[in-house]
């Protein structure tokens, strides 16, 4: 049922911006390069508020981000959304964040996405380390 919400979603906001769809997520891109490109990504997220609306789904305001990538990068465009009270939001600007269990930092470093892997593998080591020893020491004393 929710793919037919969502394939609608690329018809009210695609003339706006590119866009990528994978199961409830939602991720809305454009290459800025002048001020109008900034304000086709703004009409972007109203059509999105638009389109929720529509079809009575709401959105998560808190979990709406904007993450910009490049070498130079102009963070004093500050874009907005409406939240479930009908208030204007401003879109919180995140240094990196993660995307389907990857982590992008806005110069597309893999450093964060490595450290979590390493350390999960370290916690995995640990565990193991701390259960073979038990299963060591009661084997040794059943023999």
């Amino acid at each position: 049922m929710f793919l037919i919400y969502i394939n609608n979603l690329v018809v009210s906001c695609g003339s706006y911006c590119n866009m990528y769809i994978f199961a409830d997520d939602a991720k809305f891109y454009r290459h800025i390069e002048h001020h109008e490109d900034q304000e086709f990504l703004q009409l972007a997220i109203n059509a999105l508020h638009q389109w929720s609306e529509k079809w009575q789904l709401s959105l998560n305001s808190n979990k709406c981000h904007v993450v910009s990538y490049g070498r130079t990068i102009d963070t004093s465009t500050v874009y907005t959304i409406m939240d479930k009270n009908q208030q204007t939001v401003p879109l919180a600007r995140l240094d990196k964040i993660k995307d389907i269990g990857v982590y992008f930092d806005a110069k597309l470093d893999y450093k964060d996405h490595m450290h979590e892997k390493i350390n999960k593998a370290y916690m995995m080591l640990g565990l193991i380390n701390r259960n073979f020893t038990h299963v060591y020491s009661h084997f040794c004393s059943i023999i």
